[in-house]
């Protein structure tokens, strides 16, 4: 292996582990992805103007666009869900089916569940405050409350075939797949997902709980009264926009952006007598406005992708790529997940990587392979090493619940990188028997 390769391929690990670090501490990826860029370029031997200036603000530009709409609509959705209490109502007949006994499986099942439903980084907001109060009833640590979320709207609520997520999202439009790509892998990753990340927060739960570390935060718990409750629509009227969205994705084929305007418009006429337009307006507005910093901060990690992408390592692990005599499955799933660890965002690493590695896919199809499966262990991977702490979206989901990553960290650890990184090999043995 040549030099300039080593050398880059060093410059990388210590760009990434630069960021991991010092976001680790709180500081912000805004900050942190830049430097890291730099770092790479002067080890890689690029021009700072051409791969800061240019591949740096390119894929940043890119991958902004991408998504944007899918945020910025997600966050909306849920904002007008919290709005009209639709959310809570739906939260609520969720408990009483899982039952409060085990509250961490409750609130994994809950985020989960409204990810699929179209909610995407709004989730927390709307299963936090129930959550609470579940915590509180079966003494459990608040500082569990960000490894139930990402346990469930992070890992098999984005993973599983038919899901809107923007990650499936990315991978039908490079690969022309289907939201239904690679449906028997993909179940049975989300299954263990479902099954492990339920077993371990229940465990961890107890454990804490046994240790004296129950819940402590009952200044912050929300309004828990029967008055309440009668405010929210009955369940079924609830549920009818997140049935719009699923249906409109999966059967009508719409625009995950149109479908989420669509089941937005749906909710408001339907709850439209308990507030004045200008209400409504700003409920919009505002939810539009939470969206924003979660689109910059991996934006801003896909325009480190951008830089990696044009070093000499890179170009070596293509190379690699094409000559391996790997099977094409497991190149799927860890070549997303090694993309996401250098990224920080599952998002970033499949805007980074499936457009250049996608002749090598169609290669793959000709001699017999299945590109549904394919996207679909790309996706599962790049959810696995995406969430060490240079996730600024997990910092910043600890500091919205007033919590440290020193807090909380390990039970996201354990739920969104190790477990993913197992349903991954559930995956792909399921892919590589032949189950696709």
């Amino acid at each position: 292996m040549e030099a300039s390769v080593i050398i880059s391929a060093v410059g990388i690990v210590l760009a990434v582990l630069f960021v991991v670090w010092f976001t680790y501490k709180g500081y912000s990826p805004m900050i942190l992805a830049p430097i890291g860029g730099v770092i790479i370029c002067v080890t890689s031997g690029l021009d700072l103007t051409t791969g800061m200036i240019s591949d740096f603000a390119a894929s940043y530009g890119n991958m902004s666009s991408s998504m944007l709409f899918i945020y910025l609509l997600g966050t909306m959705f849920a904002a007008v869900m919290t709005k009209s209490e639709a959310a809570y109502s739906i939260a609520e007949w969720l408990a009483k089916i899982f039952g409060q006994k085990f509250a961490a499986f409750t609130v994994m099942m809950m985020a989960g569940i409204m990810m699929i439903g179209g909610m995407s980084v709004g989730t927390y907001m709307i299963v936090f405050p129930i959550g609470m109060v579940l915590f509180s009833r079966a003494n459990i640590s608040k500082s569990l409350m960000v490894g139930c979320i990402i346990g469930g709207c992070w890992t098999w609520g984005n993973c599983f075939p038919f899901s809107p997520s923007n990650h499936n999202n990315i991978a039908m439009q490079i690969l022309g797949t289907t939201p239904s790509a690679g449906l028997i892998p993909g179940l049975a990753a989300g299954l263990f997902l479902i099954l492990a990340n339920g077993f371990y927060l229940e465990w961890q739960g107890r454990r804490w709980a046994r240790q004296g570390r129950g819940f402590s935060s009952w200044e912050e718990l929300p309004e828990d009264t029967t008055e309440a409750k009668a405010k929210y629509p009955p369940v079924w009227r609830a549920w009818i926009p997140i049935i719009a969205v699923l249906v409109l994705y999966n059967a009508v084929g719409l625009h995950i952006a149109f479908c989420l305007v669509i089941g937005t418009l749906l909710e408001i006429a339907l709850e439209f007598h308990k507030f004045l337009p200008r209400e409504w307006f700003q409920t919009c507005q505002q939810g539009i406005l939470d969206g924003v910093m979660p689109v910059c901060i991996i934006a801003i990690m896909s325009g480190l992708g951008g830089v990696v992408s044009q070093t000499p390592a890179y170009f070596a692990m293509l190379d690699w790529l094409e000559t391996t005599t790997i099977n094409p499955y497991i190149i799927s799933f860890l070549g997303a997940a090694l993309c996401a660890f250098c990224l920080g965002s599952a998002t970033s690493a499949l805007g980074i990587m499936l457009p250049a590695v996608l002749p090598l896919f169609q290669s793959y199809v000709a001699a017999g392979y299945d590109m549904g499966v394919l996207h679909r262990l790309a996706v599962v991977g790049s959810l696995s090493l995406d969430s060490l702490p240079h996730n600024g979206s997990i910092i910043a989901m600890a500091e919205q619940f007033n919590l440290t990553m020193k807090d909380t960290y390990f039970p996201v650890f354990i739920v969104s990188v190790v477990n993913v990184f197992l349903a991954g090999i559930v995956g792909t043995a399921v892919a590589m028997l032949g189950f696709t």
